[in-house]
């Protein structure tokens, strides 16, 4: 995970200026939870009673991460690209990551006209083949697909939510789903129409 915390009302205050590669930090594991430095995010309020809640640890955050599963599989994410400044250097000095060597990109909310305004990197994801194996995933989307295959949309019904079920994009909720939903897929080896 990275070590900096960008936030929306950061960049507010900046006129949404881009990040620069020096204010990224470090990407280094997030500390142990129960080490000094880390404390249970002030969110009980969205879970139910007896769930243990997520620790927040000062100056980290999971905006940018990389996840690997059994040494075959590696997910590397980065929400919001449009906030940096040099998204190929990120990439390659902060994720470790080859662009070249990416088989597929998920966008969702049209993050991926950030990418189309990067020549360099729209150059490089067409050359490989991962740019026409990409997925443009948005919230609306999800909806729809849930009450055409099962009837209804299910979101988080927290007891703050005045009309469930909730389509905001902060967890719990919608986003929880989807990566439940895209890692059964991507197990299952499946895929949506």
């Amino acid at each position: 995970d990275g070590k900096y915390d960008p936030s929306i009302a950061g960049m507010k205050l900046r006129n949404n200026a881009p990040l620069t590669f020096d204010e990224l930090g470090d990407m280094e594991p997030m500390p142990n939870p129960n080490d000094n430095q880390c404390h249970v995010a002030s969110v009980d309020e969205f879970y139910e009673d007896g769930l243990e809640t997520p620790h927040k640890c000062k100056g980290y955050t999971d905006d940018i991460a990389v996840a690997e599963f059994g040494g075959s599989m590696r997910i590397y994410y980065m929400f919001r690209p449009w906030m940096h400044l040099n998204l190929t250097r990120v990439m390659t000095e902060k994720l470790n990551l080859i662009p070249e060597e990416l088989d597929i990109l998920i966008f969702n909310d049209d993050q991926q006209h950030t990418i189309e305004k990067d020549a360099h990197l729209s150059e490089v994801f067409k050359a490989s083949g991962a740019w026409d194996n990409r997925i443009e995933w948005d919230y609306n989307h999800f909806e729809t697909i849930q009450k055409r295959d099962v009837g209804r949309w299910f979101g988080a019904n927290n007891p703050w939510v005045s009309h469930p079920p909730d389509g905001h994009a902060c967890m719990p909720g919608p986003p929880d789903d989807e990566v439940n939903l895209l890692l059964y897929l991507i197990y299952t080896n499946s895929f949506i129409r």
